[in-house]
């Protein structure tokens, strides 16, 4: 009887560790297939980023792939553009250098143009100044002056000595040029007039640098010949070109 009863409880016991480490099993294998969920869920999730990073970098790959095509085809454009200058570029550079050329000759042939003029008009500024020069030295050897003035004076008045004759000259001389000085004016009826004009200040420029200056006013004598001066002269002129017209034609 103790046997069976040993027995039993052997049994009993026995079933109850059985039914303890399954539980334990179960527990096991529940927190292994929870552990595996979980895995799978990490999974699915790491699979939708991974899918999601995928898409990303298609998108960012698509849209690279056209800025690249975009920068081909601008510079296809950019080089078409650069044959397109080149040539025109040549174009420009060879209607320059057709222009130059024709400048060149044009200069050239307006230098020896000019080398001829200056030739010719030197030749007639030289004339012109031997004529000049000739026409100077006659009137300086008609001119008379002071001390000719004198003489012909002493000649005219015998009973006055010549240096008295000088210091009436003088003094006339003096006397008019201390009228003028002072503003006066000076008539001598039938032969003309003296006076002094005022010329105004104003603003006018340097001839050589062009620099705007300021010009003072000044006074500068003047002289207005008389109505019998000028048609003495005026007379005797007409009397000896006539007299040189007449003894040409005989």
């Amino acid at each position: 009887m103790e046997s069976a009863f040993h027995l039993v409880s052997k049994l009993n016991l026995a079933e109850q560790t059985e039914e303890y480490e399954l539980k334990q099993l179960g527990q096991e294998i529940q927190q292994e297939l929870t552990i595996e969920n979980e895995l799978n869920n990490g999974l699915e999730q790491l699979a939708m980023k991974v899918n999601e990073a995928m898409h990303n970098f298609q998108h960012i790959l698509q849209k690279q792939i056209v800025r690249q095509e975009n920068k081909n085809n601008e510079i296809k454009t950019l080089n078409q553009h650069e044959i397109i200058g080149n040539k025109e570029f040549e174009h420009q550079n060879e209607r320059y250098e057709a222009e130059i050329k024709e400048y060149d000759t044009n200069l050239t042939q307006r230098i020896d143009e000019f080398e001829q003029n200056w030739r010719v008009n030197s030749k007639l500024l030289a004339q012109k100044r031997d004529e000049l020069e000739q026409e100077t030295d006659e009137s300086a050897s008609k001119a008379i002056t002071k001390s000719g003035l004198i003489e012909k004076v002493a000649g005219r008045t015998p009973h006055i000595s010549k240096k008295d004759t000088e210091v009436v000259v003088n003094t006339i001389f003096d006397s008019m040029t201390e009228a003028l000085k002072e503003g006066r004016r000076i008539e001598i009826r039938g032969f003309g007039s003296f006076q002094v004009k005022i010329r105004e200040a104003r603003e006018g420029r340097n001839p050589k640098t062009g620099e705007e200056v300021h010009i003072p006013d000044k006074r500068t004598p003047f002289f207005k010949v008389g109505k019998e001066l000028k048609e003495m002269v005026d007379s005797s002129f007409a009397a000896e070109h006539q007299g040189a017209s007449e003894g040409s034609g005989e």
